[in-house]
């Protein structure tokens, strides 16, 4: 028996890519029993595309979102929660949760292969592929190298990953993240104890990955829980130039907005387990 995987998402202004995303899910040789979008105040023809989706597979549950009045990195947690709140409103029970964005194809394997290396380990609570994007035409790996070996490494994209129920369901749907969904499962995970890996399994990437800038980074430092002399490090050892250490601490101060509330991702992010982080990477 196939187990049930509930994948939800949160769309803006995706009307280019949108078709080619559903029919990659439609695909799979594992189908999501529920997938529920959230078309987060798009302006394009994103909605009326998944209308017709809707009416294609009735497994996928679109939402629509008001118009937002600004469009910011930490605001996109909105429409993950609305999709989230949609699934459990439903009763039913899922053996997974996943995300996928707007902009990413897999193949037709991809949760099949996910989901039979997750169940082999009990330990492995996050999992994901690894990403290529289009790149003039063609499909570049993103990443130091492509190594032939099947973990890459110790952290889940957040392009298209999945997350047992056991993880998933330990946390509020408000205390869900405006964010960087992968940094607070992995975090959460590897606090606990367990793993959280990318796996040699295609994703596709419909346009470059857009690097977040030293500013936004410093804002979703500060959104964590990190400590200044944890962003300090980052600023001396991550960052080339003066300008780029600037405007790291430049948004890492002056981010007025709420924080995390999780206690394992805080913990995860705080100085004492960075510290012992570091310690063990430099006795290996």
């Amino acid at each position: 028996m196939q187990p049930r995987i509930a994948l939800f998402s949160s769309f803006y202004n995706e009307a280019n890519h949108v078709s080619r995303v559903v029919e990659s899910v439609a695909q799979q040789t594992y189908k999501p029993a529920i997938w529920v979008i959230a078309d987060d105040g798009s302006t394009d023809d994103t909605f009326s595309i998944l209308q017709r989706a809707i009416h294609k597979y009735n497994w996928i549950h679109v939402i629509r979102l008001p118009l937002k009045k600004k469009k910011d990195i930490l605001t996109a947690g909105r429409g993950w929660r609305a999709a989230i709140r949609h699934i459990l409103a439903t009763g039913e029970e899922y053996d997974y949760f996943g995300k996928i964005d707007g902009d990413i194809i897999i193949p037709p394997y991809y949760f099949e292969r996910l989901v039979r290396f997750m169940s082999k380990n009990p330990k492995i609570m996050a999992c994901s592929g690894c990403v290529y994007s289009n790149q003039s035409g063609k499909w570049v790996f993103e990443g130091n190298a492509c190594s032939q070996k099947f973990i890459l490494s110790n952290s889940a994209r957040g392009a298209c990953f999945l997350v047992k129920r056991e993880l998933f369901l330990q946390v509020s749907v408000n205390d869900f993240p405006d964010t960087a969904p992968d940094d607070f499962f992995n975090a959460k995970a590897k606090i606990l104890g367990y793993y959280a890996l990318q796996i040699n399994v295609p994703m596709y990437q419909l346009r470059p990955t857009t690097k977040l800038s030293p500013k936004k980074l410093g804002m979703v430092l500060r959104y964590y829980g990190a400590n200044p002399i944890h962003v300090i490090g980052i600023a001396i050892f991550k960052r080339s130039n003066i300008k780029e250490r600037v405007n790291l601490f430049r948004g890492y101060f002056t981010f007025k907005g709420k924080k995390i509330k999780d206690k394992d991702v805080r913990r995860f992010y705080s100085l004492g387990e960075v510290l012992k982080r570091h310690t063990r990477m430099l006795l290996n």
